[in-house]
């Protein structure tokens, strides 16, 4: 891969908020819309899934009757008894028994009490592997699958057995932490390879350069910086995939927890804040060596924490800048709050008219709230240039401070399909009121607010236009495989994290590979099922951008009957014509 120290960021056009014509994509991007073609945008989950032509292969591998089903004893030992002949005696009368169990794996005995001849079987296939954590143990498909199904819904060993005894089945087995073990491992292969193709995707969407642009976030299973356990996610700017992860814990059983022994399951030590820090750095570690690429763009919220640490580190070189970029989400996350704070902070206190801060017709939670949307659209909208965006920020609040007496409407944009419905009303010669403008008091308050959230550098961080709304989700989708509710061991942390980020990229079929390097047989129905899981996930995605097209489509006809309007208007009262002067 060729390095680039010109490049510092793939920069996309027309990212952010859709103006009238464009939709938004499942990354930020928008499409042109005209009246006579329409091409919607993929959704993100079409581009992670690419089709599902991928379970193809599985599928030639399966056979329709290599499946599992449940019976009830009674009725498997009626048929053996009334419908089969012992070949040895030739009499009718075959005996079955279950002699014993291991988990759901049931050791029949088939008889004859005739001749006495005996026949010992499973009802499970019994796999035999060196890389099972001890071969002594019998490891049997339906148990592993049980195991892995149960995680997948985010249910463990006290799941198992209430589910197992509710359906009347034997009890599951025993020592879920070797088969969690054991599973995890080849999940995380799976994870690690799609991470890999992950990366190549991003290098290819980079135009074959090896500096990417990378998001960075940090979750706990627990709040409140008391988690044993964390995860910190990595998911490229270009294709939104995860392309690094790191899994902390801070839980052992050593005697002495100030001496780890060589099995501890700690993998670090310190407090939970600086599991992100941690995590962060290792991300960055491995990139160059492992997978041949430089995070040159950290994308992240704005604790600075792991970004300082990042640059103290400096993991490519004195000469490799490592850039801050900011989430626009964060941002604009940041007026609401320093709004709020402001409003606490005032409470009690009269400003210059002899008012308070808040109140009727003051700084409301709805106005405070609309602020905030008003300047992430400031944000949005202009990421081609840091100045427009800053300029369209000040026109927030001179807008929202404008009167009859006093219209502050310069620097909002001009024109009758403005936002701004005084220079649009200007532009088609209607008349306009303000209403409840915002008093020049708060005006003077606030300000200050503006002005820093307005700085020309934090503007500069977000002109990528883009969120960590990737790594949200997959942060979503790991907690759902661990509860949050329940305290799970490193190895199950480890199981649930790499099994999220192998479907979160692949979608199930990463699931298929799994079964596969487990059990070699991946399974009719299972296929089925994760091909219907797949297509959920691909209708869910569509309909989502179908409803952004729809409020566009809906949009875009409310201005062209308004715009026909205004031309009858025109037509009925017509003030320049041949002739008519």
């Amino acid at each position: 891969m060729v390095y680039s120290k010109l490049k510092v960021f793939k920069k996309r056009k027309n990212v952010g908020i859709p103006i009238q014509g464009q939709v938004v994509g499942s990354h930020g991007e928008c499409s042109s819309i005209n009246n006579n073609q329409f091409a919607p945008p993929p959704s993100s989950s079409q581009k992670k899934l690419n089709g599902l032509e991928g379970y193809s292969v599985y599928e030639e591998e399966c056979s329709e009757t290599d499946v599992n089903h449940i019976f009830n004893l009674n009725i498997l030992c009626d048929v053996f008894l009334n419908y089969t002949q012992c070949k040895e005696c030739g009499k009718n009368g075959l005996k079955l028994e279950a002699d014993r169990t291991v988990g759901l794996a049931t050791l029949f005995r088939l008889y004859c009490d005739n001749c006495e001849i005996s026949k010992i079987f499973c009802s499970s296939y019994e796999r035999h592997n060196e890389d099972r954590p001890s071969p002594k143990s019998k490891f049997y498909d339906i148990n592993e699958r049980l195991v892995y199904a149960l995680r997948a819904i985010g249910k463990g060993a006290a799941a198992a057995s209430a589910l197992c005894g509710i359906m009347n089945l034997p009890p599951p087995p025993q020592k879920f932490g070797k088969y969690n073990e054991f599973i995890g491992n080849i999940a995380e292969d799976v994870a690690i390879e799609s991470m890999k193709n992950a990366i190549e995707e991003a290098v290819v969407e980079n135009n074959n350069i090896g500096d990417l642009s990378v998001a960075l976030d940090g979750s706990w299973q627990k709040r409140g910086h008391t988690s044993m356990n964390g995860v910190v996610t990595a998911t490229s700017v270009d294709t939104g995939k995860v392309i690094g992860v790191a899994v902390m814990s801070t839980y052992c059983r050593c005697p002495n927890k100030k001496e780890h022994s060589e099995n501890c399951t700690a993998n670090y030590s310190g407090n939970s804040g600086g599991m992100e820090v941690a995590g962060v750095v290792k991300i960055f570690q491995q990139s160059e060596p492992c997978d041949k690429v430089r995070y040159i763009n950290y994308l992240g919220d704005g604790d600075s924490k792991a970004y300082k640490a990042i640059n103290e580190l400096k993991p490519y070189g004195e000469n490799v800048p490592i850039t801050k970029l900011e989430c626009i989400g964060h941002v604009q996350k940041r007026m609401g709050t320093r709004l709020r704070r402001l409003k606490t902070s005032y409470k009690g206190k009269k400003l210059q008219d002899g008012k308070s801060l808040d109140g009727k017709n003051r700084l409301t939670e709805a106005v405070i709230d609309q602020i905030q949307n008003y300047y992430g659209m400031a944000i949005r909208q202009n990421v081609n240039s840091a100045e427009n965006m800053r300029k369209a920020v000040w026109a927030v609040l001179f807008h929202i401070s404008s009167s009859d007496d006093k219209p502050n409407h310069g620097l909002c944009p001009e024109g009758r399909n403005s936002w701004c419905k005084y220079n649009k009303a200007k532009a088609t010669g209607e008349q306009f009121t303000h209403k409840r403008p915002l008093p020049h008091a708060i005006v003077e308050v606030i300000k200050y607010v503006f002005r820093d959230l307005s700085d020309i550098q934090l503007l500069k961080k977000c002109l990528h236009g883009r969120t960590q709304n990737p790594n949200e989700s997959i942060k979503s989708v790991i907690w759902t495989r661990i509860p949050k509710t329940v305290f799970v061991s490193i190895n199950t942390l480890h199981f649930g994290v790499y099994d999220a980020v192998g479907t979160f990229n692949d979608g199930n079929i990463a699931r298929c590979e799994v079964l596969k390097r487990l059990l070699t047989n991946v399974g009719f129905f299972t296929i089925k099922s994760l091909i219907i899981l797949d297509k959920e996930r691909l209708r869910a995605s569509e309909k989502a951008v179908k409803d952004i097209e729809s409020r566009a489509r809906q949009q875009r006809r409310a201005a062209k009957r308004k715009l026909q309007d205004e031309d009858e208007e025109d037509a009925d009262n017509p003030s320049y014509g041949a002739g008519m002067h």
